[in-house]
């Protein structure tokens, strides 16, 4: 048989990825110095990891959509090109690939360009992925699907050389509803769908926030507007890019966020500053959408199946919501740690093909979404998930944690986040409906300050932190508690102290425990968490602070059995 021809690559993307092979081939040589290789590097997504010689690919996945071919595509990268054969999904909806060897890396980024996905601007200075809500174009509330927009503002600022060294990165954000389910209160855009009427007839436009953040000083976003008209909103993205790349911060890095220059400047100067801007700029740029294929309905009448394998009634309750289109619904997979092997990425690329329409989505709590699946077939998918180990019931539950790589692979991080992570994943994995109290409640971790892991915004927060008792080292995590987002913006997490990192799941065990000793009928923990003075809340922390220097567990960390050294931070990457 004949070897496939493929077709060329566009120009623009061919000579992209010529062009890294022969700067990394010089870097190799020793011809290019690293202060300049890594910001061209990090520019083209590819980050470097605590470990010496490898590279963590990562991947844009614009909106969190992407098709069964590209997930095949993703699946075998995944197992050509990283050791440990893992594909790592973000809070922003990307993908990663840890542990790649720098001269392989071109050929990794060809073969992704086949399948029309990039690396480009997936890390460094740059707009970032552009983040769109996981149940866009499905569920009931949603003003619109913003989907295609998210999509459109992707192609229409990248490879922008104007925006391709910022200050800092930039993070945008498109939703659908007022559930906040793509975090726009975070971001540094972030654009809700709003409809108004206009001389009788329905207008689309957005509520548009911006300056939103987290790392170590989090900031709620500011409200440019209630309502700006659809062609409207990439002018003023633009404008206030443009600002950004001029007044920014450029020399403290832990200052040039874009928050930062709000705080600076003050918010009325800030929006005089992008209204001068504006005027430079054509009024309107309309998103160019492309045409998209609306699912059709299946049988409205039809319903789940009432039996099926073990587990499913609880996976059916928890793990399903039915879509707009009757007949239709989508299922969240639980997605531990974030991590899912290669076999099993290519398992769900067919399953969305063989129950679905060939789809799968990305969410930022590091789960995936598969849409369109027919009521009446919702059996034979559990059943399929739980032969691929994916069918744990409770994406809403407090057991579902998100966690940043951590020490895994990270240069800046102080402690094994995901070791954290797995323990608090099997010890608060869902058990009956004994567990429902902790719907919508969410454990967000992060190896350091730097909230990779979200953990501002976690029902409970946890980031890395050593601490020196007789002169070694012991690894430890700060604690936050209420952190959360709705329609309202982002309630950041009080602090309430700091533990060894091996007590962290009984200090969960003991708030859960006091939650609902306490708790006024219908309150949830969030909210009983929020109410909590902090005087009490640290009196739950106080029996769990002290470190024992006889106890050898608390000088270890989560997920090694090895005394910990911490060996210091490696260079920032963190662009």
């Amino acid at each position: 048989m004949a070897a496939k021809t493929l077709p060329a690559l566009p120009d623009v993307v061919r000579s992209e990825i010529d062009r890294f092979a022969e700067r990394s081939q010089a870097y190799k040589a020793g011809q290019v110095p690293d202060e300049e290789f890594k910001p061209y590097r990090l520019t083209h997504g590819i980050y470097g990891q605590r470990q010496p010689d490898v590279q963590m690919v990562r991947i844009k996945i614009p909106g969190g959509r992407m098709s069964a071919a590209q997930a095949r595509t993703l699946s075998e990268a995944t197992r050509d090109y990283s050791p440990r054969g893992l594909a790592h999904l973000t809070t922003r909806q990307a993908v990663q690939i840890h542990f790649v060897e720098l001269g392989r890396v071109p050929e990794l980024m060809e073969r992704l360009a086949w399948a029309d996905l990039t690396t480009r601007e997936a890390c460094g200075n740059a707009i970032r992925n552009i983040t769109c809500s996981p149940v866009s174009g499905l569920a009931a509330d949603e003003v619109f699907d913003t989907y295609p927009y998210a999509q459109a503002a992707f192609r229409h600022f990248l490879r922008r050389p104007e925006f391709a060294n910022l200050p800092r990165k930039f993070k945008m954000s498109f939703n659908g509803s007022e559930r906040d389910l793509s975090q726009t209160a975070i971001n540094d855009i972030g654009a809700t769908a709003q409809v108004r009427i206009v001389d009788g007839r329905p207008q689309r436009g957005f509520r548009v926030r911006f300056g939103g953040g987290l790392g170590a000083s989090p900031q709620n976003a500011w409200l440019w507007s209630d309502f700006t008209p659809e062609d409207e909103v990439l002018p003023l993205i633009t404008a206030i890019l443009l600002h950004f790349n001029e007044k920014g911060e450029r020399k403290n890095r832990m200052a040039a966020r874009l928050k930062y220059l709000v705080r600076k400047e003050g918010e009325e100067a800030f929006r005089a500053e992008v209204g001068r801007i504006l005027a430079t700029l054509p009024k309107s740029i309309p998103f160019e959408l492309e045409a998209s294929e609306e699912p059709t309905a299946e049988d409205p009448a039809a319903t789940p199946p009432v039996e099926g394998a073990e587990g499913y009634p609880a996976w059916l309750r928890l793990n399903t919501w039915p879509q707009k289109q009757p007949g239709l619904r989508y299922a969240i997979v639980k997605v531990p740690l974030g991590d899912l092997t290669w076999g099993q990425v290519a398992a769900l690329a067919d399953l969305s093909e063989r129950l679905g329409r060939a789809e799968l989505r990305t969410a930022n709590d590091q789960n995936l979404v598969i849409p369109h699946v027919p009521a009446g077939r919702l059996a034979e998918l559990h059943s399929a998930l739980k032969d691929l180990g994916l069918a744990e019931p409770g994406p809403d539950l407090i057991g579902d944690v998100t966690s940043c790589p951590g020490s895994d692979t990270c240069n800046l991080a102080f402690v094994s986040s995901k070791g954290l992570a797995a323990r608090l994943t099997e010890l608060l994995a869902f058990r009956g409906e004994g567990s429902d109290d902790l719907r919508g409640t969410h454990i967000k971790i992060s190896g350091c300050p730097n909230s990779c892991g979200q953990h501002h915004i976690g029902t409970f927060g946890f980031f890395g932190h050593i601490r020196k008792v007789n002169g070694k080292d012991s690894p430890h995590f700060q604690v936050l508690i209420g952190g959360g987002l709705d329609a309202t913006g982002a309630t950041f997490g009080r602090l309430v102290g700091r533990i060894p990192s091996r007590r962290a799941p009984q200090l969960v065990e003991a708030f859960i425990a006091k939650f609902r000793a306490e708790r006024a009928p219908g309150q949830g923990l969030e909210a009983w968490l929020r109410a909590l003075p902090l005087e009490a809340a640290r009196k739950v922390l106080e029996p769990f602070s002290d470190v024992v220097r006889e106890d050898e567990e608390l000088f270890k960390d989560n997920g090694s059995e090895e005394v910990f050294a911490f060996t210091g931070l490696g260079a920032s990457e963190c662009a």
